[in-house]
């Protein structure tokens, strides 16, 4: 249930909380992380309060907070796309050494036409590759979404068109 003017529920208020961090913004000060979620300061102090009490969260030496260990533990022991990583790994890992390029294990999502990438390995020396683990990039902008839609029933393929 919402307690709050914008009608978030409290799990909807940690979900924003928690998105904020990523691969740029791996740790942030109380008043980055009240920016970046648009929460009231006093709510973003006391949910990332409890996170932190919870061993969600962690605080570095300058204050700052981060996504502790812990939450990639609860996620990861718990997750079937773990597994299929997991599986899927040893037969990646050949392609990169067959071929020697970028290489990708994702899973699309026809929702909202993105990709979300479990696991990448890149060609030695090359740094550019937009695709992070655990992020999702549009789908009609990447090879991996390319080849989805094209083996995607034909509904989903006229409904990204339309778009």
């Amino acid at each position: 249930m919402a307690n709050s003017p914008s009608g978030d529920s409290v799990v909807e208020r940690i979900v924003k909380l928690l998105s904020a961090f990523g691969c740029s913004t791996p740790a942030l000060s109380m008043s980055e992380l009240f920016r970046a979620t648009s929460l009231p300061s006093s709510t973003t102090h006391r949910l990332a309060t409890e996170l932190l009490a919870a061993g969600s969260l962690d605080r570095d030496a300058e204050g700052r907070c981060g996504i502790r260990v812990k939450m990639w533990e609860l996620a990861a022991r718990s997750n079937p796309v773990e597994e299929f990583r997991r599986r899927g790994l040893p037969m990646l890992a050949g392609i990169h050494e067959a071929v020697r390029q970028h290489v990708s294990l994702s899973i699309p999502s026809f929702e909202d036409f993105t990709v979300l990438y479990l696991e990448r390995l890149d060609k030695i020396g090359v740094v550019v590759n937009l695709a992070e683990i655990a992020g999702r990039l549009d789908m009609h902008s990447t090879p991996a979404g390319l080849c989805m839609v094209a083996h995607a029933p034909h509904h989903i393929q006229a409904e990204l068109l339309s778009c």
